[in-house]
């Protein structure tokens, strides 16, 4: 390691070049800035409960008479059961 002697005018001098290479600082009490972000959310609303059919020449060839199939039709908050035959 080498010594570099320099008298205090030149040492100035040789301060403010390292300091122009070197980057700026950020400002401790300022947050990094950060880029916008967009969340997009579908929101599905029914004010009613949605009630599904199935026509008798369909529910006709997918049942039997001695299995009973159920429904489950969801509201609001509240379920309930529909035993079709």
């Amino acid at each position: 390691m080498s010594v570099l002697r320099v008298d205090p005018p030149e040492l100035v001098e040789l301060l403010e070049d390292v300091l122009e290479v070197l980057p700026p600082e950020p400002d401790p009490e300022e947050p990094p800035e950060l880029e916008p972000v967009e969340y997009f959310v579908d929101v599905l609303e029914l004010e009613a409960p949605v009630f599904t059919s199935v026509p008798k020449s369909v529910q006709s060839e997918h049942t039997s008479s001695l299995a009973p199939s159920t429904l489950i039709v969801f509201g609001d908050d509240v379920s309930a059961p529909h035993i079709s035959h």
